[in-house]
Parts: structure tokens; C-alpha cells; sequence
């Protein structure tokens, strides 16, 4: 039976994934820009010939409703850019101002929009042509890098809602890693660097969940190949099952930790410029241990995982 409780709850279920989605992608990921540019560059040219040539008003606009939007998107990508650039140098000039950064130039407005304007054509250019040395050096993969949004989980249970948190976060931090260069590989994420006091939980009895939240200041990026020796980073490395009964939570758990396997491999990357999907090679099954809640008398399963290898292909 629907309620005003449950509506309202599946609302927030849509709308978290949808605005962390936003805040890790909108003006961070060249892939994404470039992929707008490309589709609104295809959408008005086929709007044009379809104009010059078959000018029906129903067709033309069937055709301008695509064009606008990829437009619209490519645009707001720059413009969100722009502003985080713009953010980021005032943050610095009042660090300045504190005494806690080694420059006393300060940066007058139009100074502020012509570097905004320089670093937003840099991100359209590194969008369409690539991270190629002939427009700019990609920095190094290794180490943390500032990257600052809030993404929250929530959960009947709360040690789920807090592995599904972290999950979550790792996997949004994967699209600004990918803008560093690496030697061998891609640039993917490893884990991040919360502020504090990290993840947290709390239960809410009108709706009978646990929603937690974490606010993240780094993502903590690494080199790393889909084949080969890849050790699993948590929150990947164990499964987790909750049920009425002991076997009905081992078999969860077990389902779990394969679908942990899949979604570690599907984290890394294959080689350019194909790029067939990284799917899991070798699974294999670890320990199982289980606990009963006594209020609630649920038994909660963790399954650990002794091999996942991954490989390129379908």
C-alpha cells in the first residue's frame, strides 16, 4: 500500500543517485563533454539537411528537440566549469589573504574571467582531442586529488547502507581520476578522503531506514589495468546478506559478493580506443560468517571472496 512515508522515500531514492550523478560529472568529465559536443554537432547538422533538402515542420522539430538538449547540456558543462575554476581561485585568494599561501597578488575580477574563460576552452579541448601533450600535460594519477561532493545511501540495514555509501563514492570518484595521465593503464579510484567525521549514520523511525551521508574532499586515485594481478579494494572484497534465516542470508551474501566481483571489474578499464567492457575472469567463494540480531532475530551474513580476476570482453 502506497503512503505519503514510502512515496516521499522513493523519491529521495531517486533523487540522491541522481544529484551525486550531477555534482561528480557536470563540469568535471571531458567524456561527458565530449560526447555532448558530439551529439549536438550531429543533431544540427542533420537538422540543417534536413532543412535544406526535406523542410517538414514535424520532422525539423523532432530533430531541434535533440539538438537543443545536447546544446543545452555542452553548455552548462562549460558554465559549471567556469564557476568551480572561478570558485577555486577565490578560495586561493583568501587563503592568500590569511596568510596561509606563499602570494600576495591579488586577482582582480576580469583577471578571475579571463582565467575562467582559458581554463574552460582547456576543458573543451581536452574534451574533443583527448588528454594529447600537444595541448596540455595531464598531471600525475598517483595520490589524492581534490574533489569535493556529498552523496548520501540509504537502507533497511545499516551496515548495507553504509558498503553501498562507499561503494558509491568510490565509483563517482572513478570519472575525475580518469583526467590523470598513467604510464601504463588508466587513471582509476582507489578510495577517498572524507571529512570528518566520515560516514554518517542515522535512523530514521518515521520511515524504518538507516540514511547515511558522507561528504567527500579527495578522491585518492591509482593506476591500474582490467587484466592482471588486481587486489580487491574495499568495499569489494566482501559480500553482505541479511534474511529471516541463517541459509537464506549465506546464499544473499554469496550473491552479493559475485555481484561485488562484477561491479569491481566493470570499475576498471579496458584499452583505448575500443574499450570492450573489463568482465570478471576467475570467481571464487571465501569464508562465511553470520550473526543473529536479537531484536529483530535476522541473521546478517559476511562472505569473504578469495579470487577475482577480471579480463576484456564480453
Amino acid at each position: 500500500m502506497l503512503t505519503y512515508a514510502s512515496i516521499s522515500r522513493r523519491i529521495r531514492q531517486v533523487i540522491a543517485p541522481v544529484k551525486a550523478l550531477l555534482q561528480a560529472k557536470l563540469g568535471r568529465c571531458p567524456r561527458c563533454m565530449r560526447w555532448s559536443i558530439l551529439g549536438a554537432l550531429a543533431s544540427w547538422s542533420a537538422y540543417a539537411a534536413t532543412a535544406s533538402f526535406w523542410p517538414d515542420p514535424g520532422l525539423l522539430v523532432a530533430l531541434g528537440i535533440p539538438a537543443v538538449c545536447f546544446t543545452l547540456l555542452m553548455a552548462t558543462h562549460v558554465i559549471v566549469y567556469m564557476i568551480r575554476v572561478s570558485v577555486a581561485l577565490r578560495a586561493f585568494e583568501r587563503r592568500v589573504a590569511n596568510g596561509s599561501a606563499p602570494v600576495t597578488v591579488r586577482i582582480s575580477r576580469r583577471q578571475l574571467v579571463w582565467m575562467a574563460c582559458q581554463a574552460a576552452v582547456g576543458f573543451v579541448l581536452m574534451a574533443v582531442f583527448g588528454r594529447s601533450p600537444a595541448f596540455a600535460q595531464a598531471a600525475a594519477c598517483a595520490g589524492a586529488h581534490n574533489n569535493k561532493f556529498t552523496t548520501s545511501s540509504e537502507d533497511e540495514n545499516e551496515v548495507i547502507a553504509r558498503r553501498n555509501l562507499e561503494k558509491s563514492i568510490l565509483l563517482l570518484c572513478d570519472n575525475p581520476c580518469f583526467d590523470f595521465a598513467c604510464a601504463t593503464g588508466d587513471c582509476r579510484a582507489t578510495q577517498a578522503g572524507l571529512k570528518n567525521p566520515g560516514i554518517k549514520c542515522h535512523f530514521d523511525k518515521k520511515r524504518g531506514i538507516f540514511f547515511c551521508q558522507a561528504d567527500v574532499l579527495t578522491c585518492v586515485c591509482g593506476c591500474s589495468t582490467c587484466e592482471g594481478q588486481n587486489s580487491l579494494i574495499p568495499p569489494f572484497n566482501v559480500g553482505i546478506g541479511v534474511a529471516a534465516t541463517q541459509a537464506a542470508a549465506q546464499a544473499a551474501a554469496a550473491a552479493d559478493a559475485q555481484a561485488l566481483c562484477g561491479q569491481f571489474c566493470g570499475h576498471l578499464l579496458c584499452p583505448a580506443p575500443t574499450r570492450p567492457p573489463c568482465v570478471v575472469n576467475v570467481f571464487a567463494l571465501g569464508g562465511v560468517t553470520c550473526t543473529q540480531d536479537r531484536k529483530t532475530g535476522k541473521f546478517a551474513c559476511i562472505q569473504t571472496i578469495t579470487t577475482c580476476t577480471c579480463r576484456c570482453g564480453t
